[in-house]
């Protein structure tokens, strides 16, 4: 589980980051750039899915494959 936890740390800053980097405007006719509502939207979308992902991974990392009694695996055997 560790490593679906590393998976999904690495998934989340990747797709963080594409989100981020995602153009919200539109090229007019007469050359301007306007906002467009829809890919903003589409970018807010993707952002908080990357965040989720890369909170599960973190979490994922820090809390599987400890063992909380302090004993080895091989102790318990």
């Amino acid at each position: 589980m560790r490593g679906l936890g590393f998976i999904l740390t690495v998934v989340g800053v990747i797709a963080l980051i594409a989100s981020y980097m995602m153009d919200t405007t539109l090229a007019t006719a007469d050359g301007a750039r306007v906002s467009n509502v829809a890919l903003m939207a589409d970018r807010q979308l993707y952002t908080l899915m990357a965040g989720m992902v890369l909170v599960a991974g973190v979490l994922l990392v820090l809390f599987t494959g400890k063992n909380l009694s302090g004993k080895d695996d091989d102790d318990q055997k």
